[in-house]
């Protein structure tokens, strides 16, 4: 099961850990990864809505030139 599955249907909070899990398992680089953790924490989508750590993780993925991200960071 991934993580796209869950967040296509709209099942945030099964989603989340996925992701985290993604981002980890490709050594911290898995940018897509970073940047839906950054939409669920800046929506509340699966978890309590949080700026910082929305922030956070739009960065991670905004420093590898990951246009979508680097637009929330402005």
């Amino acid at each position: 099961i991934t993580a796209t599955k869950f967040l296509i249907e709209k099942e945030y909070h099964k989603a989340v850990p996925l992701l985290k899990k993604a981002y980890k398992a490709r050594g911290y680089r898995h940018v897509p990864s970073a940047f839906e953790l950054g939409l669920c924490y800046y929506k509340g989508k699966g978890v309590e809505t949080n700026k910082y750590k929305a922030f956070k993780w739009f960065f991670k993925s905004g420093e590898a030139d990951f246009p979508e991200a680097q637009y929330y960071l402005y």
